[in-house]
Order: structure tokens, then C-alpha cells, then sequence
């Protein structure tokens, strides 16, 4: 379960029928959401250029660029001003965007990377678009690979993170994520 056919014709399907009948509605009380994410904001302190990887149907960070997958899908379901001022990238975040190379400050990679089944691909890619020295941001969780969460052991992850980051700071079960860690890309 862990191919890109499998991610195109089940995680993703999965993902947009959770959206649309539980999500959505759970992001549109703002006192919520805004609650939610500023406990996270104050964690994460986005610096600079921002870019918010995986965001769903609501992306929270005001004036970041985004990748996320089902953009289009989630825009034709939302309210339009949820995308407002957002550069939107509507596709896969193991694609390698090449103008976006070395152009971030901060990437944020919330809830999203243990949904993808080309997490390896997609750290490199977050290696790519920051500035030398810039932060990552990224919640995750580890579960056992099922519909939706494709997944990864934290060993393996680690061992992944080493290649491009060091380790800034972390918490465990922090904003309903098995681990949040703070980042900085290695300088090269």
C-alpha cells in the first residue's frame, strides 16, 4: 500500500471523502481552528518566505506558498477566501518544483508527510526549497501503515531527517502529533 498508484487510488480518494464530510466543517468553526493552529503558530514561528506543505482544506498560514495535493479539489469545496493571498501549488509534494529552489525561509510540513508514500522524496524536495540554514518545521505521526497513512518507522525517519537537517528542538505528543520537531537545513 505504499506505491503511487495505491497513493492516486486510495490514500488520496480517502483523504478527500474525510475532508469533505468531517474536515471541512471542523475547520469552519473558526474559534477552533484558529485555537488549533495558534498553538502550533507559536511553535513553528514562521520566519520569512514561508512554504506549507501538505495544508488540507484550510491552510492556516497567512501568505505562504502551499503544496498540497488535492488544492483544486478542496478549493471547489471551500469557501474561496481560505486561499486567498496563497501562491497554490494543486499537486503531489514528491514533484520536484524547481523554481522554488532555495527560496524558503521556512517550510512547514504539518500532518503530511506520514500520508505520503514518497515521504523520502519529499524531504529532499524541503532540502531543495530552503535557504541554507533555513527552518523545517514538521508534525507527524507513527502509525502502522493503513488507508490514509502510508507511514514510515521513526528510526526511518531519523535516519532520513540526518541527510539534510539538524535537530533544533522537539516535542512528543504535541498538537494531537506523535512528534513536532524544529529543524535547520544543513548548510551545503
Amino acid at each position: 500500500m505504499n506505491t503511487h498508484e495505491d497513493w492516486v487510488n486510495i490514500h488520496q480518494p480517502f483523504e478527500l471523502s474525510y475532508h469533505r464530510d468531517e474536515g471541512i466543517n471542523w475547520c469552519s468553526n473558526d474559534d477552533q481552528f484558529y485555537s488549533f493552529w495558534g498553538g502550533i503558530k507559536e511553535f513553528v514561528k514562521p520566519e520569512g518566505e514561508t512554504l506549507d506543505i501538505g495544508c488540507g482544506p484550510r491552510p492556516p498560514f497567512e501568505g505562504a506558498t502551499v503544496i498540497e495535493p488535492l488544492a483544486d479539489e478542496y478549493q471547489k469545496i471551500t469557501p474561496p477566501e481560505w486561499w486567498e493571498g496563497r501562491k497554490i501549488y494543486s499537486q503531489a509534494a514528491e514533484t520536484v518544483i524547481p523554481e522554488l529552489n532555495g527560496t524558503f525561509d521556512t517550510v512547514i510540513c504539518w500532518n503530511c508527510l506520514d500520508h505520503t508514500p514518497g515521504w523520502k522524496l519529499v524531504l529532499m524536495n524541503i532540502a531543495d526549497y530552503l535557504k541554507d540554514g533555513g527552518k523545517f518545521v514538521l508534525g507527524v505521526d507513527h502509525k502502522e501503515p493503513s488507508i490514509g497513512h502510508p507511514s514510515f518507522t521513526r528510526k526511518e525517519l531519523f535516519q532520513e531527517l540526518n541527510k539534510y537537517f539538524i535537530l533544533k528542538e522537539q516535542r512528543i505528543n504535541f498538537q494531537e502529533r506523535d512528534v513536532a520537531l524544529v529543524l535547520c537545513k544543513k548548510y551545503q
